[in-house]
């Protein structure tokens, strides 16, 4: 398993455990659906995706990596003029 080979923690089941905003023990390494929560059907296990998705977004803005959408630079195409 791709997680237990990058040192992240597993529960005696030999799923990842991972904290809420799907963070395992190892930085910077994430995990969703059913890797982490065998309980999960399909539409739960995309949602848990998401969440985790979420986090790393967050987490690149917050070290500076992405800006927000609405720092960035918006070309002048996508800018409405009031007429």
């Amino acid at each position: 398993m791709l997680a237990a080979g990058l040192g992240c923690a597993l529960d005696e089941r030999g799923f990842v455990i991972a904290a809420e905003d799907r963070q395992t023990s190892v930085d910077r390494v994430y995990a969703a659906g059913n890797c982490a929560d065998p309980m999960l059907n399909v539409p739960l296990s995309i949602a848990d995706g998401m969440r985790a998705a979420l986090a790393v977004n967050v987490r690149l803005v917050e070290e500076g990596v992405l800006q927000p959408a609405a720092a960035a630079a918006r070309p002048a195409e996508l800018v409405r003029t009031p007429r």
